[in-house]
C-alpha cells in the first residue's frame, strides 16, 4: 500500500499550515504504523482518537486564518470540515471491529482518501485567494 508523503504541491503558502500539514502527514504514518503493529486494539482506538483531534485542532486553525484573510469560501470550507469530522466519527464507530479482524488496508484508504483529498484539492485553494487567482 502506498504511503503519503508530503509534497510541496500540497503547499498553500501559509508557513503555519503547511506546518501543520506536514506534522499530520507526520502522525498520520506514525498511526498507520501502530495500526499495523500488535498493541492492542483500545491502544490503536486511542491512537486514532488522538490523530482526530489533532486534525480538528487544525481545521479550527485554518478556518481562523481563512477568516483573517476574507477567503471567500470559507463557509462551503468550514461546512467540509465539519462533514469531515462528522464521517471520521462514523467511520470511528466501526474501527474496533476493522482492528480485530486485522482490516488495515481498509483503514488506510479510508484515512489516505480523507485526508490528502481535502489538503490537494481545497486547502489549494487558499493559495489562490492568496495569489488573487480565481478558485
Amino acid at each position: 500500500m502506498a504511503e503519503i508523503r508530503w509534497r510541496d504541491e500540497y503547499s498553500v503558502d501559509i508557513v503555519s499550515i503547511d506546518q501543520q500539514h506536514q506534522g499530520l502527514t507526520s502522525e498520520f504514518l506514525a498511526l498507520m504504523d501502530l495500526l499495523r503493529g500488535d498493541a492492542p486494539v483500545a491502544d490503536k482506538l486511542d491512537a486514532f482518537d488522538r490523530f482526530t483531534v489533532l486534525v480538528r485542532d487544525h481545521f479550527r486553525h485554518e478556518e481562523n486564518i481563512m477568516r483573517n484573510i476574507g477567503f471567500r469560501r470559507f463557509d462551503a470550507h468550514k461546512q467540509q470540515h465539519d462533514s469531515l469530522l462528522a464521517d471520521v466519527g462514523s467511520f470511528r464507530a466501526n474501527l474496533g471491529g476493522m482492528l480485530e479482524h486485522r482490516d488495515i488496508e481498509a483503514v488506510h484508504e479510508y484515512m489516505t482518501y480523507w485526508l490528502l483529498r481535502h489538503m490537494a484539492t481545497e486547502d489549494s485553494r487558499i493559495m489562490s485567494h492568496m495569489r488573487g487567482e480565481k478558485y
